[in-house]
């Protein structure tokens, strides 16, 4: 028998088609993880991981998730100061909310 069935990265849209329709307002942010690639074509086929509303934001050139970039942050400020100092600091930074599609 012959099998006609095309791979797909997606084979069920339900998750993304619901956080596109209760987010219609946001960006879709792309992340793909190293082993997408296999370098050997332009493009590779890849399989969808985990689809998220996240935030975002840059640091030191990677763009982090709101909560990674709270653990950068408590790695760096170590002592009691620190939960005030960290909330400081998140007040100031800019985060974009976003539908997150995972590849990888």
């Amino acid at each position: 028998m012959n099998d006609t069935k095309i791979m797909t990265s997606l084979d069920d849209t339900k998750e993304l088609r619901s956080a596109i329709a209760e987010n219609p307002e946001l960006p879709i942010v792309v992340f793909v993880g190293e082993e997408s690639y296999s370098g050997e074509y332009s493009y590779n086929l890849a399989e969808v991981s985990k689809i998220e509303v996240k935030e975002i934001t840059w640091d030191r050139g990677l763009c982090v998730e709101k909560e990674e970039y709270k653990d950068r942050l408590r790695d760096q400020f170590y002592d009691e100061c620190a939960k005030a100092e960290i909330e400081n600091i998140l007040r100031h930074v800019e985060f974009l909310k976003a539908i997150v599609i995972y590849v990888g």
